[in-house]
């Protein structure tokens, strides 16, 4: 559906971890894309994906808060454990990938982007909070 491309950023960590909700919202997906993979539909066209869950703790319908439990960080799809999480700003003829990366609390030297295929878009050697959307 998206191509090589990939539109978010990776979380390493240990499977079982909570995964909770970066905002509040209404669940428009939760089932099987990214792995276990749940939707929140943030409002004002705003789509936060959350994929690679060991288990889905929403239903699709339910609104929820920031904070709510989503799931347990899983290996879904993949085979690794990590939580694939990806903002989206969707309008009626477009539909950009938001760098995420300025939305966390966190420095430069502490964000290891891997060399990989999937991130050749963000530029080596320069920091991830300056990389630009990109429209897909």
């Amino acid at each position: 559906e998206w191509g090589d491309r990939h539109n978010g950023i990776d979380f390493a960590g240990v499977e079982g971890i909570e995964i909770v909700s970066a905002s509040a919202g209404k669940v428009i997906f939760a089932g099987k894309k990214i792995g276990n993979t749940v939707i929140i539909d943030a409002g004002r066209g705003y789509q936060i994906t959350y994929g690679h869950l060991q288990d889905i703790s929403v239903k699709k319908g339910q609104k929820i808060e920031m904070g709510d439990l989503l799931g347990h960080l899983g290996k879904t799809g993949t085979v690794n454990p990590h939580l694939h999480f990806q903002v989206d700003l969707i309008k009626k003829s477009s539909r950009t990938a938001v760098n995420p990366v300025p939305l966390f609390d966190a420095e430069w030297g502490s964000i290891i982007i891997p060399v990989a295929e999937a991130n050749q878009f963000y530029i080596e050697d320069q920091d991830p909070l300056t990389q630009p959307d990109f429209l897909w």
